[in-house]
């Protein structure tokens, strides 16, 4: 039968030493991010994430990383579940827009920036990528979209006018 109390050598579990953890882990990744450092970052963390997989900070920075390693698709998942879990974080949603955007996702793109306006409606960050969303979607439209197709038509064919 174990003795009790437990022994002092036995390891026990503080939560709160793990949010410590976390937040440091977190701060150590956004000054990576900052600095230009995004491998750096994306293992700082990744580390909290596993120590805590719902932390919406933690997830945005995870996602601002993979963004910034042109890893486009993962940092779109990370931002996403990190504005679900805070929605009414504009930076999540910005950064859903911005990934969007890049994987040609542009009506995405479009719903998460109008999402991030309507949290910061006074936000030039927001104002900006809502103007570079609007230059973009007609060069889009008009450049996406080829000519039709034209057939030739034999002068000395006589079912020609069949295939128009």
């Amino acid at each position: 039968m174990p003795a009790w109390p437990p022994s002092p050598a036995v390891a026990t579990h503080d939560p709160f030493e793990e949010q410590d953890q976390v937040a440091a882990m977190i701060t150590a990744g956004r000054r990576a991010l900052e600095e230009g450092e995004f491998r750096l970052a994306d293992q700082l963390l990744r580390r909290a994430l596993v120590l805590s997989p719902s932390n919406p900070e933690t997830l945005g920075a995870l996602g601002e990383a993979r963004f910034e390693l042109a890893r486009y698709q993962e940092a779109l998942l990370y931002a996403q579940r990190a504005a679900r879990l805070a929605p009414r974080t504009a930076r999540y949603h910005i950064l859903v827009g911005d990934a969007s955007l890049r994987l040609g996702l542009e009506a995405d793109a479009a719903a998460s920036y109008a999402r991030a306006e309507v949290l910061q409606p006074d936000d030039a960050t927001v104002r900006a990528r809502m103007d570079r969303l609007q230059q973009i979607l007609p060069r889009r439209r008009t450049g996406a979209q080829p000519p039709p197709a034209r057939r030739a038509i034999e002068v000395n064919d006589p079912y020609a006018g069949d295939r128009l």
